[in-house]
């Protein structure tokens, strides 16, 4: 009887799993700006590490003519491998409209779009173009579901 109740058990545990690898991924946890957060690309083995901050309304000059409001938060990460950050899959959110950033336009304040070597860092700014309600947060988007995400705490 216990070896029974011990495969129902292990029988229930892979089914739970099994329907939780089929369900919709869930957000990822917001940190406030400033924390650093691990994303990890599985498929091409790459570990980014990324600090967002300061996210505001962008005063910068770039080359690009923004439909709406140019906004910009300053960023920062390390890839233990090395290799290029990885920066398309950031956007700015607000209660109800995301912006995604504006990662194919060059900024000599912006992140370099070179390769790094392993345990390499770089910091700078990513943009976006804000269309609709003033952004709250900064989240990573990796294969359709949220890997991470920005914020500021609410006040205590």
């Amino acid at each position: 009887m216990k070896r029974t109740a011990s495969l129902g058990l292990g029988a229930c545990a892979a089914l739970l799993m099994a329907a939780g690898a089929l369900s919709p991924a869930a957000h990822a946890e917001t940190v406030d700006f400033g924390q650093p957060t691990d994303i990890d690309v599985v498929d091409i083995e790459i570990e980014q590490h990324w600090t967002v901050s300061d996210l505001q309304p962008s005063a910068d000059a770039l080359p690009y003519q923004p439909a709406g409001a140019l906004w910009e938060a300053t960023t920062a990460v390390t890839l233990d491998h090395g290799g290029v950050p990885m920066i398309s899959g950031f956007s700015a959110r607000s209660a109800a409209d995301s912006y995604p950033v504006l990662w194919a336009v060059a900024s000599p304040l912006g992140i370099p779009p070179t390769a790094l070597p392993p345990g390499g860092t770089a910091s700078g700014k990513i943009y976006f173009d804000v269309t609709g309600a003033a952004p709250t947060s900064v989240v990573y988007t990796l294969e359709g579901a949220d890997a991470a995400a920005w914020g500021q705490s609410p006040p205590a």
